[in-house]
């Protein structure tokens, strides 16, 4: 793993808020998705914090989307939190911006 990934999880109770740092790319998405995976989701809201976020490839957009199908099929909300520009651009880009709530981080 990359020693400047890291994943935090917050739960509160009516959300959960998952913080991710570092490069969010094919060998950290693997990461992201174990500790979201461990999650309890239906009916609650789960904001992916990506504030600290410095790079995101296609693998960071298929785990967001997987996450995405998740969360819509345990009837919860999915909201990314602070995405940086170049994590916008690749939604942009992918026509996968509309797919999500963008919120600015809590």
């Amino acid at each position: 793993m990359n020693p400047t990934f890291g994943v935090n999880v917050a739960v509160h109770p009516a959300h959960t808020v998952v913080r991710v740092d570092g490069d969010l790319d094919m060998d950290t998405c693997p990461w992201l998705a174990t500790v979201t995976d461990a999650l309890t989701l239906h009916g609650r809201i789960l904001m992916v914090d990506l504030s600290g976020v410095t790079f995101m490839d296609s693998s960071a957009l298929h785990t967001l989307l997987t996450l995405r199908n998740r969360t819509r099929a345990e009837h919860a909300v999915l909201e990314l939190l602070d995405v940086p520009a170049q994590g916008r651009r690749l939604l942009a880009v992918t026509g996968a911006r509309g797919l999500f709530l963008l919120r600015p981080a809590v």
